[in-house]
């Protein structure tokens, strides 16, 4: 797979994504039982992201269920597994979970193998489309690929709400707004997958 141009990220990222997670008091409405294979997405505190998307969702991944009890493969630094109550409790304490309808349970093993052999990998800052490093949305994505599945898109660094300045530092550094990447706001409007819970009453799918 070749390696994409790095996308220009504000200063200080890695230090404002790891304030962002910070966990807070979660909401009183209960969570449906989730399955392996569901996304799960979040709101952090990332404005870089959330203005870019135009879309509250920063943050996502995807559910692994052990014995009863879900767990989130996500990439933080490193990439990592989390308990789901430790991870929805972070940010505002929102999550939505989407499901991919009719997902057999060979294709479901493939796609956390898949996520599972990122686990360790540092966190990609610069959203290259390699495997060296991981970003949360690159990780979803390319677990379902590995699995013959599709969501999610790639779109261009230049087609999203990017400020003056956030094109200015691109240019100023060598990366091409025609570079691609895959946003979590992507995987919560693809059609393909199904909102099955979400604290987030205004969203459209």
């Amino acid at each position: 797979m070749s390696t994409l141009s790095p996308v220009s990220v504000p200063p200080g990222f890695p230090q404002l994504l790891a304030s962002a997670i910070a966990p807070v008091k979660a909401g009183p409405r209960a969570l449906p039982p989730l399955k392996s294979g569901d996304v799960v997405l979040q709101a952090l505190d990332i404005p870089f992201i959330s203005n870019a998307t135009k879309s509250p969702f920063t943050h996502c991944g995807l559910v692994e269920v052990v014995d009863g009890k879900a767990f989130v493969i996500e990439a933080l630094q490193p990439v990592r597994r989390t308990p789901l109550e430790q991870w929805k409790a972070r940010g505002d304490g929102k999550i939505e979970v989407r499901r991919f309808p009719g997902l057999s349970g060979a294709a479901t093993t493939k796609a956390l193998n898949a996520a599972r052999q990122m686990i360790g990998r540092d966190y990609d800052s610069q959203y290259l489309w390699d495997d060296q490093k991981i970003y949360c949305s690159e990780l979803v994505t390319k677990a379902f690929a590995a699995a013959g599945l599709r969501v999610g898109r790639l779109q261009e660094l230049g087609s999203l709400a990017l400020t003056e300045a956030d094109k200015a530092r691109a240019r100023s550094e060598g990366v091409p707004l025609t570079s691609k990447l895959v946003t979590p706001a992507s995987l919560a409007e693809d059609p393909r997958l199904r909102t099955i819970y979400t604290d987030f009453p205004r969203a459209k799918h």
